[in-house]
């Protein structure tokens, strides 16, 4: 049930924020790719490589230490969009750097999975993951 109701529900949130930006507001993003750049330097080395670091400093358990790089090397996603709305923030740059990270992540999380595998894991632990179709399956809710 929750696999169908989730996705749902991410989509419909999606659909409500997009029906609130204007072609205007993604001109200005254009306009601007300085946000665009530093979000996307944020989201694709800063956060994964500052996960691993804590996961260093605090001698984690491997499956911890490699699950916390799974969160720092995660896309953006549509929560963050909605809050971003919420906040009256930059929402159309929002969508911009969920959309791109989303794409660039069926790249970049099994690269840094395979990395942290390697590091913390011995590279035994991951395996058996299909990191292409969960890649796909973020992709797939975050772009319809």
């Amino acid at each position: 049930m929750i696999e169908v109701v989730l996705p749902l529900s991410l989509m419909f949130i999606m659909f409500n924020i997009g029906l609130s930006l204007t072609t205007d507001d993604f001109k200005r993003v254009i306009k601007m790719p300085r946000g665009v750049s530093v979000g996307l330097l944020n989201l694709l080395f800063v956060s994964p490589f500052l996960a691993a670091a804590v996961a260093i400093i605090f001698d984690l358990d491997p499956v911890l230490a490699i699950g916390l790089v799974l969160l720092g090397a995660s896309p953006g996603g549509t929560m963050a969009n909605m809050y971003t709305h919420l906040a009256k923030g930059e929402t159309a740059l929002s969508v911009t750097l969920t959309a791109i990270s989303s794409v660039v992540c069926v790249i970049t999380v099994p690269v840094y999975l395979t990395l942290a595998d390697n590091y913390f894991g011995n590279g035994e632990l991951i395996r058996d993951v299909n990191m292409i179709g969960v890649g796909a399956r973020v992709v797939a809710i975050t772009l319809v």
